[in-house]
């Protein structure tokens, strides 16, 4: 008597954990890398060890969560956004224009590394996503933007900013939502 079921296998999904985990930055430009660290010796990419144990949950997976790319400043150039770790004790979120044959840095958010949840070690708790829609609509007000913004969220809260370009004022304005 044989099963109907003899030829299927049950594949069991494996958990993903921090030792595991490799974040594969090719994405990102090496000309960006490199001005990164002639920028600031003291500033590195995260890596797995640098996020909680709840990251690993799922949500991100195969996701860069401290990386993004977008029209960011309206001029048709794909501009690049980081989160960067500074000291091991800071984490930064710079937007990089590119401008010729380099970029231009904005620094967008800087905050201390927070605590993970054992509070056995400091952790990123901010991500980054580019936002490619062009009308915002909060509860109350709607926003119409003439480039893709960068989404910001600390991991920990309910709270969602987009962060936006204002050409005449040459910097990033921050819309909350919740």
């Amino acid at each position: 008597m044989t099963s109907q079921n003899a030829g299927i296998q049950k594949h069991k999904k494996t958990k993903i954990t921090r030792a595991d985990y490799v974040f594969d930055n090719s994405v990102i430009p090496e000309d960006l890398i490199s001005y990164v660290k002639a920028m600031n010796n003291n500033l590195r990419l995260p890596t797995a060890s640098d996020y909680d144990d709840y990251f690993f949950t799922g949500y991100y997976e195969g996701k860069l969560p401290y990386f993004c790319t977008g029209e960011f400043n309206n001029d048709s150039i794909k501009d690049f956004a980081l989160i960067l770790i500074e000291d091991s004790t800071n984490q930064l979120i710079y937007s990089f224009h590119v401008e010729g044959d380099s970029y231009a840095p904005y620094l967008i958010l800087k905050q201390k590394l927070a605590n993970s949840q054992s509070n056995q070690f400091k952790v990123v708790s901010y991500n980054i996503r580019t936002e490619t829609e062009r009308i915002l609509e909060s509860i109350d007000t709607t926003y119409v933007i003439q480039s893709d913004g960068i989404i910001t969220n600390d991991m920990d809260e309910s709270l969602e900013f987009t962060e936006v370009w204002e050409k005449y004022q040459k910097k990033y304005i921050r819309l909350m939502f919740d």
